[in-house]
């Protein structure tokens, strides 16, 4: 996880089609709520096309969901009808079988990009959303944040 220019922290994972950015942002809505904006790049000769990526932000509501898939409580869950035109979309799962990681797909107007992550990947992601929930939730410590996810979730499994 780094900082980046008064921004908050990120995750970061590049592949030979795409480039991905998990950052801790604090939504403008009326609580100001911690959360991530998940971003997908195409791969363009040398570099990401970072002007032209789906950007799409986790939702307050979202966010306990999300966490619960990155560490794997939950199989999977997704997000819709994000962005001003509410054509916006994520979903996250863990796909059978397992093999082949955390999946993410994030969609912009029929527009679909897509990453897997590994396991090193999906414990810094699972790093920051836990975090970012923590915020929200008033959590004295991380281990409070994940103890509250699990008895939350643990029917759910």
């Amino acid at each position: 996880m780094t900082e980046t220019n008064g921004f908050g922290p990120t995750v970061k994972a590049f592949r030979a089609k795409v480039g991905f950015t998990a950052q801790a942002v604090r939504a403008q809505d009326s609580a100001q709520t911690e959360t991530l904006n998940l971003e997908l790049a195409e791969k363009t000769g040398s570099g990401y096309d970072w002007e032209n990526k789906i950007t799409v932000q986790v939702s307050r509501v979202e966010l306990p969901r999300f966490c619960a898939v990155v560490l794997g409580l939950i199989r999977q869950t997704e997000g819709k009808y994000h962005g001003d035109s509410k054509n916006k979309s994520w979903h996250l799962m863990w796909p059978p079988g397992g093999d082949s990681g955390l999946a993410l797909k994030l969609s912009d107007a029929g527009l679909y990009r897509n990453i897997n992550f590994n396991a090193d990947e999906v414990f810094w992601l699972g790093s920051l959303a836990v975090d970012q929930l923590g915020k929200n939730t008033g959590a004295a410590t991380q281990s409070d944040t994940l103890n509250i996810l699990r008895l939350s979730f643990r029917a759910m499994a």
